[in-house]
């Protein structure tokens, strides 16, 4: 709704009913002027859209959104992602789409991820990019290595316990000392 403030058409979209009704509801009370679309994914999507924000959603739901219309993708200039889970689906999934992540941060909210902005282009990505965010991970953001130091405390007591240490705990330890050079 701050973006329809500022003057910008918006469209906020929702697939199921229930959850439609209730943006409705909100925009209306709110007298705001952003347009509700009953929608899946982008399968619904104004021509006069260039930026998509896809919030709140796990990797593989984003994925999906941006991978399911090719041909509606090629309109837009400019992806904000929050992937709650499964970061790196929805970062391959703006790379093979020809979008580079040019700004972000991590966010904690009950648990860490990150908010990501990607523009038009092309660069090659690390796996740790590709897993944490290349944006995040390159610009050494202070609550991913916040993250990760927490997730090598409880490693190393599960080491203590003589309990099994998994590939994505040796990758994630790996992570932090890279991104603590």
């Amino acid at each position: 709704m701050a973006f329809s403030q500022k003057g910008y058409k918006v469209y906020a979209g929702e697939n199921k009913k229930g959850p439609y009704q209730s943006l409705v509801f909100s925009l209306n009370e709110n007298r705001s002027s952003v347009l509700p679309l009953f929608s899946d994914g982008i399968t619904v999507l104004p021509e006069d859209v260039d930026t998509l924000v896809i919030l709140g959603m796990g990797g593989g739901t984003i994925e999906h959104i941006l991978s399911a219309y090719p041909a509606k993708m090629k309109q837009i200039k400019t992806l904000i992602l929050e992937p709650q889970s499964q970061t790196d689906l929805s970062v391959l999934a703006a790379h093979r789409l020809g979008f580079i992540n040019d700004a972000g941060f991590y966010v904690l909210e009950k648990r860490y991820y990150p908010a990501m902005r990607f523009v038009r282009g092309k660069e090659k990505l690390s796996d740790m990019e590709i897993a944490f965010g290349p944006y995040p991970f390159r610009n050494k953001d202070p609550l991913l290595i916040e993250s990760l130091r927490k997730k090598a405390l409880l490693i190393a007591s599960r080491r203590g316990k003589g309990l099994p240490v998994s590939n994505k705990d040796l990758f994630e330890e790996e992570a932090l000392r890279k991104i603590s050079d």
